[in-house]
């Protein structure tokens, strides 16, 4: 049973699907669901600049994210988190590890705007990566946004 889940979050259709999906499974089995958006923070020449690239990209998707979570009127506990990661896939599969999540749940597709049937670039290295249960939420019948 996933009872302490992580949901990795990019703003993209399949991220805010992915993240309802987590929020209904740990909802059903009074679990909490974790919110991860993984951004860069090397952007600028200073520490300052740098903080302020990192605002700028995080806080319109965690906003992004917090609506979500708003919207679904979930009875699952859900905590939005912003860290520092110019690999998201790297950054999650860290998370998962120093945080024991049960399950990681993510977007098969990410604002990378993949083109094909596949995988996304984030998720295939996921599939490579994490140590917990990797689901993958996505429609394969529809094209890339």
């Amino acid at each position: 049973m996933f009872r302490r889940i992580l949901v990795g979050f990019d703003g993209s259709r399949d991220a805010r699907r992915a993240l309802r999906t987590a929020l209904r499974m740990a909802a059903s089995v009074s679990g909490e669901a974790t919110v991860l958006i993984a951004v860069s923070a090397s952007h600028g020449e200073t520490d300052e600049d740098r903080r302020a690239a990192f605002d700028a990209e995080g806080g319109p998707i965690r906003a992004m994210a917090e609506e979500e979570v708003a919207a679904a009127r979930s009875d699952a506990t859900c905590t939005v988190h912003v860290v520092a990661g110019d690999r998201p896939a790297q950054a999650m599969a860290d998370y998962v590890d120093e945080h024991g999540y049960d399950l990681l749940v993510v977007g098969r597709h990410g604002r990378e705007l993949a083109t094909h049937g596949g995988l996304g670039r984030v998720a295939r290295e996921l599939s490579e990566k994490t140590t917990c249960p990797l689901l993958l939420i996505g429609d394969s019948n529809a094209s890339a946004e």
